[in-house]
């Protein structure tokens, strides 16, 4: 539970306002491959930015040839002085590498059925997979005794806290109180915690009351 209201706090103001650049991938259907394009939004964090991007995509009259649009990340400029924000970012940066590499480099190249290309898109998708651990691992030694929220699974954190709040909305109670428990127990670096929540942005399932629950769009 405790978790859930660190980020309804953390939502309800106090930010600064300041530059994020939201990513998306495409598929053109003028040229017949992928794509990215990316809107730089003013906004007071980077979930905000994101819904403020979507805005701006959808009155995007450039985009009218557009499908299999997808939301590859957000990147923006973090003083090392603020630690959490500043591992958040580092993290962010390579998870849009990674949803970049899937949705663009690698799709293009089977496309054009370039192996080198293959070969090059799943090596580079390795190495960004490779970042974003080792940005982790470092967190975790850095911070964790600190009171650092893992930075690798910090947007997660922050939309399953919103899951939860919707699941106790709809008189799903129990549920929604284990998920609260997962969410605040995977911030403090718990493994099973934070392997639950990967798990459900992964796949849309959770284990929850003693039985795998789907919560997917």
């Amino acid at each position: 539970m405790q978790g859930f209201y660190y980020f309804k706090k953390k939502n309800e103001g106090g930010h600064t306002i300041k530059t994020y650049n939201v990513h998306f991938s495409y598929y053109s259907e003028e040229y017949g491959q992928f794509d990215g394009i990316k809107y730089a939004v003013e906004a007071g964090d980077q979930f905000e930015a994101r819904q403020k991007a979507w805005e701006r995509l959808e009155n995007d009259e450039s985009m009218q040839y557009a499908s299999c649009i997808k939301q590859c990340g957000v990147t923006w400029e973090a003083s090392p002085l603020n630690i959490q924000e500043y591992f958040n970012m580092m993290a962010a940066f390579a998870k849009y590498g990674i949803q970049e590499t899937k949705n663009i480099d690698i799709p293009n190249a089977v496309i054009y059925q370039d192996d080198d290309r293959i070969r090059q898109a799943r090596d580079a998708l390795s190495h960004c997979w490779g970042n974003l651990d080792a940005i982790s691992i470092i967190a975790k030694d850095f911070g964790e005794h600190h009171g650092m929220i893992p930075p690798d699974i910090f947007d997660e954190l922050h939309y399953a806290a919103l899951i939860a709040r919707e699941l106790d909305q709809s008189g799903k109670t129990e549920q929604a109180w284990e998920l609260y428990d997962k969410t605040y127990t995977a911030e403090k670096w718990d493994f099973d915690a934070m392997h639950s929540i990967k798990q459900l942005f992964r796949d849309g399932s959770i284990w929850l009351c003693g039985e795998s629950v789907y919560l997917g769009n």
